[in-house]
């Protein structure tokens, strides 16, 4: 139970925008769950913590996670798999392959969305901007914004779109709102 608590916790911070702290809640959680994992949370755990190790510059930690991490394969698991793959985006980018991990995220994105999972698919997409595809995303995440009718994620759309259009007034409106709902990376991002 507390390892699951720990993933949480860290997913939680990772989501908005603290990979410090989303690490080491990850890390406490990593060791249980390879002991015993009840409900099938250590891919989760694994991705998670390695894209919070790539966005601090931890690149050989983060690499040797998402090496070790087993693509998901049945059952519920299969719903970790587009994180998993962001993980690997990230570890790509901190790398230095830059464009890679943009296509990886897409296809990222791609997969969440065959699986049905919009709201996730949106924040890959999202991702996407942040690794160089915002040309490829605008639409697609304006789509996802109008069908899901969240605040959030219609952000995420006026983010990429401001960040696109090289709009500072429009990048400065948009990091408000990131802030105001504690999404505290995206904020200084845009």
């Amino acid at each position: 139970g507390d390892a699951i608590a720990c993933v949480h916790r860290g997913w939680a911070a990772l989501a908005s925008g603290r990979p410090r702290v989303a690490s080491r809640w990850l890390a406490e959680a990593l060791p249980a769950l390879e002991e015993r994992d009840p409900v099938g949370l250590l891919p989760l755990c694994r991705s998670s913590l390695a894209a919070a190790r790539a966005l601090v510059g931890d690149v050989c930690a983060a690499r040797r996670l998402v090496d070790g991490a087993q693509p998901a394969c049945a059952g519920a698991i299969a719903v970790f798999e587009p994180l998993r793959r962001m993980a690997e985006a990230w570890v790509v980018a901190a790398e230095g392959r830059r464009g890679q991990a943009g296509d990886l995220v897409l296809e990222a994105a791609a997969l969440a969305a065959r699986q049905g999972q919009e709201a996730v698919e949106a924040v890959l997409l999202h991702d996407g901007l942040r690794l160089g595809q915002g040309s490829r995303i605008v639409d697609r995440l304006y789509q996802q914004a109008e069908r899901l009718d969240v605040p959030f994620m219609a952000d995420l759309a006026a983010h990429a779109a401001a960040a696109v259009a090289e709009s500072a007034e429009g990048l400065d409106q948009v990091s408000s709102r990131f802030e105001q709902t504690g999404a505290l990376l995206l904020a200084a991002d845009a």
